[in-house]
């Protein structure tokens, strides 16, 4: 890991395993948690540089994470078409999530809107085409949204809850109602798949990174391309605004 104010290592964690598929923060800041090509979850404890209780059940590859706004839950999504569920702090597993036929590309957690106590759904983005909501919860199966022609890349959540984006493998990005389900926009806009999205803090732009080199500003409401922005020389597979300071990447 790496200070951002003076690009300093300021730690480095060994016995991660080798092929590392995704990394993710948790909430506090106090755990970085690691998935890799051997099925095993693994949790950093940051301020000791330990490692805490790996999380097993996997059979293949984990290739997406999430953990939810107030760190309660874990996410794990993999090659063995599972997803599962565990307690951040404690690493407990609660449940797994079943009904995806292929690879688990995608997660992400939001709280549930319109429910007044604390819930989060979850959605998940699959190599079979679909994007799954489920709820976090319960476990249970909310919608399958259908749409894509393609393998499921990137899923992600307005700040409000509202509505899901989702984009594949099929060059496009779908916009979802989470309340019913229902597709509410099909933006053809890439020439390549579609790796990576992400919303603004104030809802109003989504960010799309593609193959194509390419990173594409749209505009929520008007459902149009507003920018885009040139330069990379290689597919861009992860984008993500600065939420510190409105408007940059």
């Amino acid at each position: 890991m790496w200070r951002l104010e003076d690009g300093q290592q300021v730690s480095a964690f060994r016995g991660v395993g080798f092929l590392i598929r995704t990394v993710v923060f948790s909430p506090d800041s106090e755990v970085l948690v690691v998935s890799n090509q051997d099925g095993i979850v693994k949790r950093l404890h940051i301020p000791s540089e330990t490692f805490l209780s790996g999380l097993e059940g996997h059979q293949g590859a984990v290739w997406s994470l999430a953990i939810s706004a107030d760190g309660r839950f874990l996410a794990s999504g993999c090659e063995d078409r599972m997803i599962k569920i565990w307690e951040m702090q404690t690493g407990k597993y609660i449940r797994t999530l079943e009904g995806h036929k292929g690879w688990v590309w995608a997660l992400a957690f939001v709280p549930a809107p319109g429910v007044s106590e604390k819930r989060y759904y979850l959605a998940s983005g699959c190599g079979d085409r679909t994007v799954r909501l489920w709820d976090a919860e319960t476990g249970q199966s909310l919608h399958v949204l259908e749409e894509h022609k393609d393998g499921v890349l990137s899923v992600a959540f307005s700040p409000d809850g509202q509505i899901l984006a989702s984009s594949s493998v099929d060059d496009t990005i779908r916009l979802w109602d989470v309340q019913t389900g229902e597709p509410i926009a099909d933006w053809k806009g890439h020439d390549a798949a579609v790796w990576a999205l992400d919303f603004s803090p104030d809802g109003q732009t989504l960010a799309s990174g593609s193959e194509d080199q390419t990173v594409k500003l749209w505009e929520v409401k008007t459902r149009q391309c507003r920018r885009k922005l040139l330069g990379h020389t290689g597919g861009v597979h992860s984008i993500a605004f600065n939420w510190q300071q409105f408007g940059q990447f």
